[in-house]
């Protein structure tokens, strides 16, 4: 879906969704409808970015990260 997204210019023009993102689409469907609401973040405490030294960051053409050096 995001690959598709990436190709439009403008937020009024129209994509046509490929085979691929309408299973991606199913796929949500059937897992949103069955999801019970928990997920695997058992923490109580939610840290941030800096404290963690966790850090993210992406672009049309890639994507990285960097965790504590």
């Amino acid at each position: 879906m995001i690959d598709l997204l990436t190709k439009v210019t403008h937020p009024s023009h129209r994509i046509r969704l490929t085979v691929a993102c309408r299973k991606d689409i199913h796929w949500w469907q059937t897992f949103l409808t069955s999801w019970n609401g928990r997920s695997f973040f058992h923490e109580d405490e939610w840290l941030s970015s800096s404290s963690l030294e966790l850090f993210t960051d992406a672009s049309h053409a890639a994507f990285g990260a960097y965790f504590a050096g």
